[in-house]
């Protein structure tokens, strides 16, 4: 305006608001099943930026994250977790089972230098390593684009899978990893600024250093409450 204001042009003119957060140790990578530590240091960053199936709390009680409900099949064998369809990659790419079948296919596949592989070994079609083996049906498969069936060599509850297993099961990108080695799988530049559907969305790091995140702001669970979070490495003292 002519009093020398700026013009409403519908943009932000107000400062970000920028959180800033301090942790002792670093995350060893952004790559979630690619972390030697597979510390909550790394799992701080991994919620961030990846989704889970659900929420853990402190108490023990579970709420739906990337799954909006779970129920137990096949004489509790098998659970199938009915997808949240509002769910999408900060590309835009919507999020659907396949993706979570191609993560855990992708995981277990024997030349993949997966850390925490052992974790994929509950499942059927796996040997005691969490490597898949051949000519077996595989333990993980989309029943349709937004039903996820696990199936399990054990009887397995939801509840126990979710407060034993949760935290190890991030859903990737895999629609940026067609045709990838898997071999080079950990290698690839893609975890040097990663994609994920997580709340936060990945800006920059100064590796073992610092790490921008900002609010992803098509968050089906809600916007986060601000705009960008530093997450800062601190001397304990």
């Amino acid at each position: 305006g002519s009093d020398g204001a700026p013009q409403d042009t519908g943009t932000v003119t107000a400062d970000p608001v920028v959180v800033r957060y301090g942790i002792s140790n670093a995350w060893d990578a952004l790559m979630p099943y690619n972390s030697v530590s597979g510390s909550n240091y790394a799992r701080i960053i991994y919620d961030k930026i990846y989704d889970r199936l659900a929420y853990v709390h402190a108490d023990g009680t579970l709420s739906p994250r990337a799954a909006r409900s779970w129920k137990s099949v096949d004489d509790g064998y098998g659970i199938e977790f009915a997808l949240d369809e509002r769910f999408s990659f900060h590309d835009g790419t919507p999020v659907t089972a396949q993706n979570w079948v191609e993560t855990f296919r992708l995981m277990t596949d024997p030349a993949c230098p997966t850390l925490g592989k052992a974790n994929f070994s509950i499942l059927t079609g796996t040997n005691e390593n969490g490597n898949r083996t051949e000519g077996e049906p595989f333990g993980a498969e989309a029943v349709d684009a937004y039903t996820l069936r696990l199936t399990f060599k054990d009887p397995t509850t939801p509840e126990d899978f979710l407060l034993d297993r949760n935290r190890e099961f991030y859903v990737l990108p895999t629609h940026l990893l067609e045709g990838v080695d898997p071999a080079e799988l950990m290698d690839l530049d893609l975890w040097e600024a990663p994609v994920g559907s997580g709340p936060c969305k990945f800006v920059e790091q100064v590796a073992g250093s610092r790490l921008t995140l900002a609010a992803h702001t098509a968050y089906h669970l809600g916007t986060p409450g601000f705009d960008y979070l530093v997450i800062t490495v601190v001397d304990k003292s």
